[in-house]
């Protein structure tokens, strides 16, 4: 850290001479490092506890690359900066923090959720920023299922592209384009989902694949109809003092068209969300679980321990799916999963080995797969009916480990490859996964896994073996509760 401590003292020198502009983009370089110093200060705290490994490794070496790449982009903008004759500053200082209670105007803006929704997330984002991107994955979707969807927050996108990411106003235009034909949260998704690829190409082939009329699209991405309504989003951030991606305020709507919150800078856990929507929901609480604004000087705290996942019985559909096995084995664990999502990856790649050789294979257990396609995962709900196309000519498991051992390259035309590298009849296969004849059979999966709670992947239930398609049994979440789903089906074997 103190080499980017002292690249960043040259920085703030050589910005003491430039315009305006400048200086603006020097504030957003201080605000990407006030994030990378507190997720690095995260990772350090990880790698000493038990969960340590290659998966922090990882993505310690993810955050490096992303860094590296910001900084040259950044070195290449420096190097065009104009000069300017001024007299010398006597001393640059760091930007205030700008202050934490903050209103912004919400009318007009794009939203997801209920209109009438007691608290607005406002979101300021930019397509081409690695933290936005991390949001997206990590944060978003628990944010959705939890508060959108359930009818209390209503969550507002803002774009603030930033100067020196080249395609970020391209791709806000992009979605907004989309958007205009009523696809706008299905291009957003699509644009972090591919986010190393942005560009014309990308976004002519997203739109086609959405199914717009690439005619209006075109047009539309090159007419400038939305440039004025991007420019306002910039300004009505920089009135509130926002200069880095993401940023968001977190509060209540008011009659006149705003929302009136807290600012919160960065890519934070859901757990700081959480704490600050349940205030706005619950304002008796307001003073006992307000946190420390993430903008201020000193590190932000580290987040909470996670808890226990919580278990719940509930009574599950196993449907008509495939089964791993032996059929009338004492014990059924029905998995949801998504074919795009890496800790589905990570249970098939670190966990289901040893369910095979402790349960499976010798006839304790069986394990039946139901698909839980998320929605801003662009090739699970394909990669899913791909799975059942190859079942028919009896290799569905075989397809379901292709799929998740080239999890990062799924496409039509790759799954098309597997099928082939199978040994599958070409015809046959590509038939069925044109034809969409198990689509309906995926979103059967996915409604009954919502109707027993499910809100993410991979999820199971785990219970006794019964007569009939259901099972009664204890529902976990995620990769936390591996070990006590082993407990409960060992303890449900003890009472043979």
């Amino acid at each position: 850290m103190k080499k980017i401590s002292s690249r960043m003292l040259i920085l703030l020198w050589t910005f003491a001479f430039t315009a305006p502009t400048e200086k603006e983009l020097l504030q957003s370089i201080l605000e990407q490092l006030k994030l990378i110093r507190q997720e690095l200060s995260m990772l350090r705290e990880s790698l000493k506890g038990p969960t340590a490994g290659t998966e922090i490794l990882s993505s310690l070496q993810e955050e490096i690359r992303s860094l590296r790449s910001e900084m040259e982009l950044l070195k290449k903008q420096i190097e065009r900066a104009p000069s300017q004759a001024q007299e010398p500053a006597p001393s640059p200082t760091v930007p205030p923090s700008p202050p934490s209670e903050v209103e912004v105007s919400i009318e007009g803006s794009l939203f997801l959720g209920s209109e009438n929704a007691p608290v607005v997330v406002v979101e300021f984002t930019d397509y081409e920023c690695p933290y936005c991107a991390r949001h997206f994955r990590e944060t978003l979707p628990r944010i959705r299922a939890d508060y959108v969807e359930t009818g209390k927050v209503k969550y507002i996108l803002k774009d603030f592209p930033l100067s020196f990411h080249m395609q970020a106003k391209p791709a806000a235009i992009a979605a907004r384009c989309a958007g205009a034909q009523e696809k706008y949260w299905e291009m957003h998704d699509r644009l972090f989902a591919q986010q190393r690829n942005l560009g014309t190409q990308l976004f002519q082939q997203l739109a086609q694949e959405l199914g717009l009329n690439l005619q209006t699209f075109s047009q539309c991405l090159n007419s400038g109809t939305f440039d004025a309504q991007i420019d306002a989003d910039i300004a009505s951030a920089r009135q509130i003092g926002v200069a880095g991606t993401p940023s968001f305020v977190i509060g209540k709507p008011t009659a006149a068209g705003t929302a009136s919150g807290t600012l919160v800078r960065g890519a934070v856990p859901f757990e700081r969300f959480q704490r600050i929507i349940e205030s706005f929901l619950h304002p008796s609480t307001r003073g006992q679980t307000r946190t420390t604004p993430v903008q201020e000087q000193k590190p932000a705290p580290l987040p909470p321990e996670p808890q226990t996942p919580r278990a719940a019985t509930v009574r599950a559909s196993i449907d008509d799916d495939p089964i791993l096995g032996n059929p009338d084995a004492p014990v059924t664990i029905i998995e949801f999963s998504d074919y795009q999502c890496p800790v589905c990856a990570r249970f098939w790649r670190e966990v289901l080995p040893r369910l095979k050789k402790e349960y499976l294979f010798p006839g304790k257990a069986r394990l039946i797969y139901r698909d839980f396609p998320i929605a801003f995962h662009p090739n699970a709900q394909i990669s899913a009916e791909s799975a059942h196309c190859a079942g028919e000519q009896g290799k569905y498991w075989e397809m379901h480990d292709m799929i998740f051992q080239n999890q990062k390259d799924l496409s039509a035309e790759n799954l098309k490859q597997f099928a082939q590298q199978m040994s599958l009849n070409p015809y046959l296969f590509n038939a069925c996964l044109e034809s969409g004849k198990y689509r309906e059979e995926v979103l059967k999966d996915l409604e009954d896994a919502k109707k027993i709670g499910v809100r993410g992947t991979p999820s199971f239930v785990v219970g006794r073996t019964q007569k009939g398609k259901e099972v009664e049994g204890t529902l976990y979440t995620g990769l936390g509760s591996v070990d006590t789903f082993f407990a409960r089906i060992d303890s449900i074997l003890s009472e043979e």
